[in-house]
């Protein structure tokens, strides 16, 4: 479905000869969206849980995420230049770098805390130490929001649905299966299952004939 989808939007020729920079930025954009659309239209999303990553309470992190945000918005705003010299590029990087430096600081410090917590709760109060290993479990919340081909499932019903649906069209060829599989692999895998189809009359999968032997 994601191939088929990035496929139309992306279903036009392109000039090789004499490409300027100009014209290699904005097919480069181009492509970008045309993945954003895609992956929006056909990959299932659900909600983000802020408890999944307690770390961005850090106040520092919040300031670095800020900063390569804002330097992102003025880096899209000169047309997303690639050139290093190009000041916005450069400082986009720059922020982008020390904002990832500063996040793994801070899950690492968030980390060791908790441990240090657990290690003193495991030597003070067994009955706190228990309490704060419930705590760093990932909690077992299934998924309540599901958008997929433009709807949205919000009950367990319907998300159990929806990914149904999601997996049939995945799995299916849409009567296009030399250009979603290995052709040589899907000849040879099609011409076997028809192969054991004609030599067995009730058809049965061979491990299922094994046990029967015996």
């Amino acid at each position: 479905m994601y191939e088929t989808e990035l496929c139309k939007l992306l279903n036009f020729e392109i000039k090789s000869e004499n490409l300027s920079n100009n014209d290699v930025e904005f097919y480069t954009t181009v492509l970008v969206n045309a993945c954003h659309m895609a992956s929006n239209a056909c990959i299932p999303t659900g909600p983000f849980r802020p408890y999944l990553k307690p770390y961005w309470k850090n106040k520092n992190l919040k300031e670095y995420h800020f900063e390569q945000r804002e330097a992102r918005r003025k880096w899209i705003y000169n047309v997303r230049p690639r050139v290093k010299r190009d000041s916005s590029y450069h400082n986009y990087k720059l922020y982008k770098r020390e904002f990832r430096k500063h996040k793994r600081q801070a899950e690492k410090q968030w980390q060791e805390g908790k441990y240090e917590e657990i290690k003193s709760a495991a030597e003070l109060d067994i009955e706190q130490f228990y309490k704060r290993v419930r705590r760093m479990r990932k909690p077992s919340s299934s998924i309540n929001k599901l958008v997929y081909n433009g709807n949205v499932a919000t009950d367990d019903v319907n998300v159990c649905e929806m990914w149904s649906d999601y997996f049939h069209d995945l799995y299916s060829d849409n009567g296009d299966s030399d250009r979603l599989f290995d052709t040589n692999f899907f000849k040879k895998i099609k011409d076997f299952i028809q192969t054991y189809i004609d030599s067995n009359g009730n058809c049965l999968i061979p491990y299922l004939d094994i046990l029967n032997e015996r």
